[in-house]
């Protein structure tokens, strides 16, 4: 499964930089990120990473906390799909 992570490194001469990365990264998403785009180096004086998330049943990227949207799809959706979709199905659903 595809996942999609923004950065933000901070490198030891003041740089910012804000690599992404959209693919297959496996268990440990930290490890291979950090190996990817060398953030071990000593260069690079701190790093954040974030996973980014897109809802499954509008398209639109996931502001915040994503939710389950089960029972209507597999994945994560945004606020308004949870709010305006999935609990009045899961409420259907009792």
């Amino acid at each position: 499964m595809q996942r999609h992570f923004e950065m933000t490194v901070r490198e030891k001469d003041g740089s910012v930089l804000h690599p992404s990365y959209v693919g297959e990264v496996g268990e440990d998403a930290e490890r291979f990120l950090r190996g990817f785009f060398g953030l071990d180096n000593p260069d690079v004086e701190s790093y954040e990473i974030h996973e980014v998330y897109y809802c499954c049943i509008c398209g639109k990227r996931v502001e915040g906390h994503p939710h389950n949207a089960a029972p209507l799809r597999d994945g994560v959706c945004c606020d308004e799909c949870n709010y305006k979709k999935v609990i009045p199905q899961r409420l259907k659903n009792i």
